[in-house]
């Protein structure tokens, strides 16, 4: 994926820091904080691939959104060197994000809809004062995913707040559901 992007290894601290790469550092960076620095487009890439088992495709251009014609070439750029465990482990961790009383994005939820979430709240400076962007990646359905989602919201609290809201009032027009603040049913209508 192109764009501006910092993903955290252990030549990358020692340039910076001067230091060795420690075990917290994976931790650390596996969770999304610290230094790693990711678009909007690239983190959509990257579910895309965890929605596709691996396979890295690069993202549809709408050219007539009234039309609703779209590129319908597909374009593989890779995989993801990830074994069938690890990615169907990252893949129920999301499932458990929204499905489990716990779960961080358990705001997004729609019965009847299953839907692999994953949130975060992205801390930056501004003139010395801490902020914070929301976001959240989706794919829905989550066992054959049709949607992937990346929602971010600027200068806001919680991606389990805001943003998994959000994407419930996404899903929730794309499905039509009766739990929509329109209809107040429960079937699906997509």
């Amino acid at each position: 994926p192109t764009g501006r992007s910092l993903l955290l290894d252990e030549a990358w601290k020692r340039k910076r820091f001067k230091d060795a790469w420690r075990p917290g550092d994976t931790a650390y960076a596996s969770i999304g904080q610290g230094f790693l620095t990711v678009t909007p487009l690239q983190i959509a890439i990257y579910t895309l691939a965890l929605a596709n088992n691996g396979e890295r495709v690069l993202p549809r251009l709408i050219r007539d959104p009234g039309t609703g014609v779209i590129d319908e070439s597909r374009r593989v750029d890779g995989r993801m060197h990830w074994t069938a465990n690890a990615l169907q482990a990252v893949r129920d961790g999301m499932s458990d994000a929204i499905d489990k009383p716990y779960g961080t994005g358990r705001r997004a939820a729609i019965p009847g809809v299953p839907i692999a979430g994953k949130t975060g709240t992205a801390e930056y400076r501004d003139k010395g004062a801490l902020k914070k962007h929301a976001w959240m990646i989706a794919m829905v359905p989550e066992n054959n995913p049709e949607y992937v989602f990346t929602i971010v919201c600027e200068d806001s609290d919680s991606g389990g707040h805001s943003a998994a809201t959000v994407l419930k009032t996404l899903l929730q027009s794309l499905y039509q559901t009766e739990n929509s603040p329109a209809t107040g049913a429960s079937s699906l209508h997509p």
